[in-house]
């Protein structure tokens, strides 16, 4: 019985490490996918404005 426990023990500790590890690569994944969404609205904000003020000032002028 014992020897059962152990061995459940195992494979269970084998599990909690296989499961621990992928919850580590997706919260990688998440992270990566989000700092690419932050400077991709950036560039387009940056692009976005510059041309508006361009516009602007030409106007202006």
């Amino acid at each position: 019985m014992q020897k059962k426990l152990i061995t459940q023990q195992e494979e269970l500790d084998r599990l909690v490490f296989k499961r621990t590890r992928q919850l580590e690569a997706l919260a990688w994944h998440l992270q990566s996918v989000s700092e690419n969404e932050k400077t991709e609205l950036a560039r387009e904000l940056h692009d976005e404005l510059g041309s508006i003020l361009t516009a602007s000032k030409m106007d202006v002028a």
